[in-house]
């Protein structure tokens, strides 16, 4: 009799321990946030069920649950119902809100357009399980990207960890393209609070850059004595510098969101405008050595300047151009795909920066300009030294004085691109380094050297004697006419 109670037991015991993960208790191994409600699916015999007509969950992949699990992770106790993990097996897209209703200001509400929503759901459907039962994020849940495919809304959510996960959602949403509203699947998210260690340094550099950049244009702007061919080219090198940086900085607070794509098409093309502009000015002061005729060279300069323009806008233009392109026509939702995009408005507002595209797009580029300029450089230096000894046998103080005047203009720009051609070098030394901890703390300093560009250029190339004198030159000039035009006016009123 006793063991008969001590086997019923024991069987009892067993049939509960088999039954407790399918009655109430989650699923092992699988997160809430990756299952589905299987209420209205069809089940086998066999305990697997058919969800969505196409994905068939195993029975191991199921259990009957009894409470639903907040964004936070608190467990809400709701009806026993069937759960299956269907993200384990197929790709899922979460719906930040009931097919039916629609997203208004951070809350789910019946919509007048359902049956535009649902037609816009099942359009983006295929190749992805939908899930609409889940709770809402957060409270402010509000539109990531509006260029983001559900695509890369999968594979955003698969950079950051379980709990940050749970942060994302995607759904219908109006938007207005050509001042027409149409309604689209847009990913959603909650503000993510990441602290970044070098954010505030870097703010502070990046604006002491724009500072100093902006003094310096004004100062060249000022100043009608810089303002000769390689003057002018390295004015538009410091407009395209300080744009560039400028995006770069506000894409660092968040603040060009509403216009993520334009910022980040923005800040590419004007950097590598700014690298063109430096090919300019390294070709130029190599043409200025090998040709002969200072007022051949006067009387053309205007043309000059003009074809400069047009190489240095339009092949970063070109070059901008065909990123847009690429961003648009290449097919992201392949996962080998991805590598081949610039990226940009994907994950920031800039060009990602954190895969190897940014070799091919940006750094790639960047890498070609500064060999080629130190190229010309070099050739530069060469002819100035075959210019030198030609010099010595001829006795005509003008040439001798030209020439003065033009190697100082070569060691005034040879300095320029020491600076900016070691900043990015190592800017680019950086990126390649970036999965190596040591090595990216190591250049950490490298980091603020190539922030810090602008003030760098101010101080070497505008707080020098030669510069200080002539602005204080033309500030007396200035005061000096103010004060024959003030009394021309007064001998006017006078008669």
């Amino acid at each position: 009799m006793c063991n008969c109670c001590t086997t019923m037991f024991l069987m009892l015991w067993i049939f509960f321990l088999a039954t407790a993960d399918k009655t109430g208790a989650d699923i092992a191994g699988c997160d809430y946030f990756d299952t589905v409600n299987l209420n209205e699916s069809l089940r086998y015999p066999n305990a697997s069920y058919l969800y969505d007509g196409r994905l068939l969950i195993p029975a191991e992949l199921t259990a009957e649950i009894d409470h639903k699990e907040l964004q936070d992770g608190t467990r809400v106790p709701v009806e026993r119902h069937m759960r299956g993990c269907a993200c384990k097996l197929f790709t899922c897209l979460r719906l930040c809100c009931q097919l039916n209703r629609t997203l208004d200001n951070g809350r789910c509400k019946p919509s007048a357009k359902q049956s535009q929503i649902l037609e816009v759901i099942h359009q983006n459907r295929s190749g992805y399980i939908l899930q609409d039962d889940l709770p809402m994020p957060c409270d402010d849940v509000q539109p990531f990207y509006e260029t983001l495919k559900p695509e890369l809304h999968v594979r955003t959510q698969s950079r950051f960890d379980e709990s940050n996960r749970r942060l994302f959602c995607v759904h219908p949403y109006k938007i207005s393209e050509e001042d027409v509203d149409i309604i689209k699947i847009v990913s959603h998210n909650c503000t993510i609070s990441i602290e970044d260690p070098q954010k505030m340094g870097k703010t502070i550099a990046l604006q002491l850059s724009l500072v100093g950049l902006l003094c310096t244009i004004c100062v060249y702007l000022f100043l009608e004595e810089l303002q000769n061919l390689h003057g002018q080219c390295f004015i538009c090198f410091m407009i395209s510098l300080f744009i560039g940086f400028l995006m770069l900085l506000l894409d660092l607070w968040n603040l060009s969101r509403n216009y993520c794509l334009t910022a980040g098409y923005l800040g590419y093309f004007f950097v590598m405008a700014a690298f063109l502009w430096l090919s300019v000015i390294s070709l130029g002061l190599w043409s200025t050595f090998c040709s002969s005729g200072v007022q051949a060279r006067n009387r053309h300069s205007t043309k000059r300047f003009v074809v400069c323009n047009a190489f240095a806008w339009g092949v970063a233009a070109v070059l901008t151009g065909a990123i847009y392109l690429i961003d648009k026509l290449v097919n992201s939702s392949q996962e080998n795909e991805e590598v081949w995009l610039p990226g940009v408005g994907h994950f920031t507002c800039w060009i990602n920066v954190s895969s190897w595209s940014a070799m091919i797009y940006f750094y790639g580029p960047m890498a070609v300009l500064i060999a080629f300029n130190l190229v010309v450089f070099a050739l530069t230096a060469h002819r100035i030294m075959v210019v030198q000894r030609e010099l010595r046998s001829v006795h005509r103080q003008d040439k001798q004085r030209k020439f003065q005047s033009d190697t100082q203009t070569y060691s005034f720009f040879l300095r320029l691109f020491i600076i900016t051609g070691v900043s990015w070098s190592l800017e680019i030394i950086s990126y390649l380094v970036q999965n190596v901890e040591v090595l990216r703390e190591i250049f950490l300093v490298a980091d603020y050297f190539h922030w810090c560009q602008g003030i760098i250029i101010f101080v070497l190339f505008i707080l020098k004697p030669r510069i200080l004198r002539l602005c204080k030159e033309r500030n007396r000039n200035r005061d000096t006419d103010f004060s024959k035009d003030e009394m021309t006016s007064l001998d006017g009123a006078l008669t």
